[in-house]
């Protein structure tokens, strides 16, 4: 669960409802075939039962160069 409201905890908008929202973005960098991958995303718990969470990921491979190494000669 995300960040999950305890004892006197007022959360995100001080009611107690919502928990405060925990956020991730992370960019790996495939340097070698030109690959860009990105993601983010956050999630919210409500009244400490559900959690609701929305991510987006973009793969940008126009640039994609094929490897001419042969991996096992």
């Amino acid at each position: 669960m995300a960040n999950p409201l305890k004892g006197g905890d007022k959360g995100l908008l001080g009611n107690g409802m919502i928990s405060r929202p925990q956020i991730g973005i992370w960019n790996v960098g495939l340097t070698e075939s030109h690959i860009n991958w990105w993601s983010v995303g956050i999630n919210e718990t409500l009244l400490n039962r559900v959690e609701i969470g929305y991510g987006h990921e973009f793969i940008d491979v126009k640039n994609f160069r094929t490897s001419t190494r042969t991996i096992c000669p």
